[in-house]
């Protein structure tokens, strides 16, 4: 059976983590793997693959919650505008209720 070295070590050559390794006897297969020196080839596999789509989920719900944050600091900031503009417009207005309104500034 084929296994993935996990770890860096020396069996009947030398192992590199990455590499492949056929280890014929079930049992030397077992203790390999209790010592976390191998690992199923098709256990890695099935574990990188949901590694990636965990991944790429996050990234998605990353990018969601970033266009979200974005929209609402937008909304703030034509709220602010909008705020700015209003008192701009109240401190343009006379105090004295009885003076006449001017329509044009060139009055």
């Amino acid at each position: 059976m084929e296994y993935k070295v996990a770890k860096q070590h020396w069996g009947d050559k030398q192992y590199h983590e990455g590499d492949t390794r056929e280890v014929k006897v079930k049992g030397d297969a077992d203790q390999l793997v209790a010592m976390g020196l191998i690992v199923d080839s098709k256990a890695a596999a099935e574990k990188a693959k949901a590694e990636a789509k965990a991944q790429a989920e996050k990234e998605k719900a990353d990018a969601k919650a970033k266009a979200q944050a974005d929209e609402e600091a937008e909304e703030r900031a034509i709220e602010a505008d909008e705020a700015k503009d209003g008192a701009e417009k109240a401190a343009t207005k006379p105090k004295n209720k009885m003076a006449k309104e001017v329509a044009n500034k060139s009055e």
